[in-house]
């Protein structure tokens, strides 16, 4: 009988324990609480009183309205490397793209139709007259290397033709909604007729440099003036803002950890120290 008074009184006096334990833990989150409160408070009070003696700005008494004067800009439309008579099959490249003539047809459409939107959408915001497009090189893939003839759809002249006739309607589709336009161009490295590239007699080799002088000569837009580069580099004056244009090929870097930024940078030093 007395060891079961003991049991019980253990029982009791271990629920009193941990009844105390809990308020005791109680207290101790609600002084913790109560501390964070404090400090909560001391930061509101230091920020009140670090705005004292700053005053209000005054109000507005007149309505600013937007200014509807629109400032003039050039829209710029680069297109570069289309190797447009290239064919490459899913296969061969893990699905990862699939492209020849067709591809290349529907590809000039969209970017033709794209651009238009794109020069309508930011007539919005700037009173765009002049457009400057930039045809930059390697239209065609050409015949430079043996795997380069094997892949090809059409021949070097028959390539040139092809994307010649596309080049034509995109340039007159963009003169009809712009009251000027400017097309500077560069030739790339791909369309030439030598086996090897050439530096000094390297445009005179070029069927991309003789389609830019044929599409020049035939153009019938009178709003449409053509800048052809006669070496690696061209240069675009738009109103005193000077644009340098390059296919690229002449810059040359050796798969440093850079890649080409490093040589690019070189090379447009050296550009600009020459035009001082």
């Amino acid at each position: 009988m007395a060891g079961r008074l003991d049991a019980a009184s253990q029982l009791a006096n271990d629920a009193e324990l941990a009844r105390l334990r809990a308020e005791l833990a109680s207290y101790r989150n609600r002084y913790k609480a109560a501390l964070e409160q404090i400090d909560r408070e001391r930061e509101r009070a230091d920020s009140l009183v670090s705005l004292q003696g700053i005053t209000a700005s005054k109000t507005l008494t007149k309505t600013v309205k937007a200014s509807r004067k629109r400032h003039a800009a050039t829209a710029i439309l680069m297109l570069s490397d289309v190797h447009a008579e290239e064919r490459v099959l899913p296969e061969t490249v893990n699905g990862e793209n699939d492209y020849s003539l067709d591809v290349c047809q529907l590809r000039m459409e969209e970017l033709e139709q794209r651009f238009l939107d794109c020069l309508e959408h930011e007539r919005n915001q700037a009173d765009i007259r002049r457009v400057l497009i930039w045809l930059g090189g390697d239209f065609i893939t050409g015949h430079i290397h043996p795997d380069c003839a094997e892949v090809a759809q059409l021949s070097p002249m028959n390539a040139t033709r092809w994307i010649a006739e596309r080049l034509r309607r995109m340039i007159d589709a963009i003169a009809a909604h712009a009251g000027e336009v400017i097309v500077c161009t560069n030739a790339g490295n791909h369309g030439r007729s030598t086996e090897k590239n050439r530096i000094a007699t390297e445009l005179d080799h070029s069927w991309e440099q003789l389609m830019y002088f044929t599409l020049a000569r035939e153009e019938k837009s009178k709003n449409v003036s053509w800048q052809i580069a006669e070496g690696h580099l061209g240069y675009v004056d738009l109103d005193g803002f000077l644009v340098r244009t390059t296919h690229g090929h002449s810059i040359r870097f050796a798969g440093g950890v850079y890649g080409l930024a490093l040589p690019a940078s070189k090379a447009i030093a050296r550009w600009d120290a020459g035009r001082k």
